[in-house]
C-alpha cells in the first residue's frame, strides 16, 4: 500500500503548449470523479501568469510544485507527493528517464505521451522488474499514439472472446481519416529518434517489430509495412502510416503482457487506408511516395536540421483553437479468426478533435484518472501499455458523455 500522498494526480509540464491542454481536460475529469490535482514545472511565475490569463471565473489556481528534469532530488520529491504523475515534457529520450526512475522508486503510477520506441524499450530494460516490485505502473504512449490502436484491439479481442470463445487471429488497423495540425513536440521526438538511429543499438530496436516485447513469441512473423498494398478483408488499398511502427509495437507488447486475451497466433498490422478501386490505388501510391521522400530527407542530417528550423513547428507551438476544434480522426480495427473465417468483428474509434492535441489531451488526462481510480485495487506494476494497465476503466471514461474519443463495436 502507498503511504498517504498529498494529491491523487500531478501534471508535470503544465506551462507548455500541450500541458495546458491536458490541464483543462484533467481539471474537468478530476472534478467529475472527485480527485485532487496539482501541477508541476520549473517556473511558478509562468504558471501563475497562465492561470491568471484564464480570468476570474477560473478561481484559485491549483497547487504548484517546482521541479526540474535536471534536478533528480526535486523529481523524487515530486513523485513522493502523488499517487499518479502525468508528464508532457519531451522529447522523452532527453527529459523522461529521471522522472520514470523517480516514480519507480516511489511506487508512483506514471503516464506520458511518448512515441519514442527506443526510449520505451530502454525503460522496459531498466525498470520493468523494479516497477513490478514497487507496484508502480509505468504507462507510455498514452495519447493518440497509441491508445486508439491499443485500446481498440483490446476491445476487439474482448468481444471476440465473448462471441467466438477465442481471440481474433489477425487484426488490421486502418486509419481512414485524420485531420489536424503537426505537433511540434511530436516532430521534435521523431527527428530526435532519427538522429539517434546513428547508434547501431537504436537501429536494431527500430527495425525489430517485437522490440517492445523482448523475449515474447509471436504468431505470423510481424513486419513493418513499407509499401502500398491491397487488403481483401476490407476491400481497400493502403499506404504506410507514419505512426504504425509505434502503434503496432505497443499493441504487440499488450499481447505479450496479456497472452490469454490475445492468443498465441495473434498478429497485428496497421496502415493508412486510401479507399477502393483505381482512385484508392493512386492515393496509396501518392501517400507512399510522399512518406518515403519525407523519411529519406529526414535521415540526412543537414536536411533534417533545415526541416526543423524552417518547415516544422517548434516544441511549444501548435494549431489554433479553431483548428483543434475542427480536427478529427477515425481508426477502424478489423479482426477475423481462422475458426470463423466468414465472420469478422470491427471496432470503430472516432475522435472529435485534432488527434495530436484535442484527442491526445483528453486521453492522457483520462489515463491519469483511470490510474488514480484503480490505484488502491489489486494490480500489477511494471512498464505497461495503456491496455495492460487500465483498459476497462479507460474504456468506461471514453463511454461517458462528452468524451472526445469513442469506441464502437460491430459485427460478430
Amino acid at each position: 500500500m502507498l503511504a498517504p500522498r498529498s494529491y491523487d494526480i500531478i501534471l508535470y509540464g503544465v506551462t507548455g503548449y500541450t500541458g495546458q491542454l491536458v490541464a483543462d481536460e484533467l481539471l474537468a475529469l478530476a472534478k467529475t470523479h472527485g480527485l485532487s490535482v496539482a501541477f508541476a514545472g520549473r517556473n511558478q511565475d509562468k504558471y501563475l501568469a497562465w492561470w491568471g490569463g484564464r480570468g476570474s471565473a477560473a478561481g484559485e489556481p491549483p497547487p504548484f510544485v517546482v521541479a526540474s528534469s535536471e534536478d533528480s532530488a526535486s523529481l523524487r520529491a515530486l513523485a513522493e507527493q502523488t499517487r499518479v504523475l502525468l508528464t508532457t515534457v519531451g522529447p522523452y529520450a532527453r527529459y523522461g528517464a529521471p522522472l520514470v526512475e523517480a516514480c519507480v522508486a516511489a511506487g508512483t503510477d506514471y503516464a506520458d505521451l511518448t512515441g519514442e520506441v527506443p526510449f520505451i524499450r530502454d525503460m522496459i530494460d531498466r525498470h520493468h522488474d523494479e516497477a513490478q516490485r514497487t507496484n508502480a505502473r509505468i504507462v507510455h504512449a498514452a495519447g493518440f499514439d497509441s491508445i486508439p490502436s491499443d485500446l481498440g484491439v483490446y476491445l476487439l479481442q474482448r468481444e471476440a472472446l465473448r462471441q467466438w470463445g477465442r481471440p481474433a487471429d489477425r487484426v488490421l488497423g486502418e486509419l481512414r481519416h485524420a485531420r489536424g495540425g503537426l505537433s511540434g513536440g511530436t516532430i521534435a521526438s521523431l527527428l530526435g529518434v532519427l538522429e539517434a538511429a546513428t547508434d547501431p543499438r537504436v537501429r536494431r530496436v527500430l527495425r525489430d517489430p517485437m522490440s517492445l516485447a523482448p523475449g515474447a513469441t509471436a504468431g505470423p512473423a510481424p513486419r513493418d509495412r513499407v509499401g502500398m498494398a491491397y487488403h481483401r478483408e476490407t476491400g481497400s488499398w493502403s499506404a504506410p502510416f507514419l505512426m504504425a511502427p509505434v502503434n503496432t509495437r505497443v499493441v504487440r507488447r499488450s499481447a505479450a503482457l496479456m497472452p490469454a486475451h490475445y492468443g498465441a497466433t495473434f498478429s497485428y498490422d496497421e496502415h493508412h487506408a486510401t479507399g477502393s478501386g483505381g482512385l484508392g490505388m493512386l492515393r496509396a501510391a501518392g501517400l507512399t511516395a510522399g512518406l518515403g521522400s519525407f523519411m529519406a530527407a529526414a535521415l540526412v542530417p543537414p536536411i533534417r536540421g533545415f526541416m526543423a528550423r524552417r518547415w516544422l513547428p517548434s516544441p511549444g507551438e501548435g494549431p489554433s483553437p479553431e483548428a483543434r476544434q475542427a480536427g478529427s480522426f477515425r481508426l477502424v480495427l478489423h479482426g477475423r479468426s481462422s475458426a470463423a473465417p466468414d465472420r469478422f468483428i470491427e471496432v470503430d474509434v472516432r475522435g472529435t478533435r485534432d488527434p495530436g492535441y484535442g484527442a491526445t489531451a483528453f486521453l492522457l488526462a483520462a489515463t491519469g484518472v483511470a490510474l488514480a481510480q484503480t490505484r488502491d485495487a489489486s494490480h500489477e506494476g511494471g512498464v505497461l501499455t495503456p491496455a495492460a494497465a487500465v483498459a476497462e476503466p479507460l474504456l468506461a471514461l471514453c463511454e461517458a458523455e462528452g468524451a472526445l474519443v469513442r469506441f464502437e463495436v460491430r459485427g460478430g
